[in-house]
């Protein structure tokens, strides 16, 4: 069982250095304890090729008695907005050795962590509805 874990892209940053609005949302959200299942480990930062601020959490999973993927009781996983808020933000699971038969994953190289799919519909139709509330409900239920 491996504990590796790529490391999200950007600079590490403090939370107040946050600007995107949802990512200071789904920050604040999980800094205050309103997802007991999730744990905020860290914020980041890049602005190439356009400003991306990326939270990095923990999230309790549950896990059947006889899982058919090797999904474990705690996953970490990185969540990236861009300032443009044209696309839906990219979620990643960083543990490096995580399944690649799971359904709901983006295909992506082998060596690069797993994008996950959290949605159906097309972000132009939830994008205002979108909230930090919303995406903490699809963590449960995207293993």
């Amino acid at each position: 069982m491996s504990e590796e874990w790529f490391a999200a892209a950007g600079e590490q940053v403090e939370s107040a250095a946050l600007r995107l609005p949802k990512t200071c949302q789904l920050a604040k959200f999980l800094s205050s304890g309103g997802h007991g299942g999730a744990r905020l480990i860290e914020t980041r930062y890049t602005a190439i090729p356009e400003r991306a601020e990326t939270i990095v959490l923990e999230l309790d999973v549950e896990v059947g008695q006889q899982p058919i993927h090797d999904i474990r009781p705690v996953e970490r996983i990185a969540v990236t907005f861009l300032e443009s808020d044209q696309y839906w933000p990219e979620v990643l699971a960083l543990r490096v050795d995580f399944p690649t038969d799971v359904p709901h994953l983006f295909p992506r190289a082998d060596d690069e962590p797993r994008s996950l799919c959290l949605y159906e519909d097309s972000y132009g139709e939830l994008k205002l509805r979108w909230t930090a509330v919303k995406v903490g409900e699809n963590f449960a239920m995207m293993v």
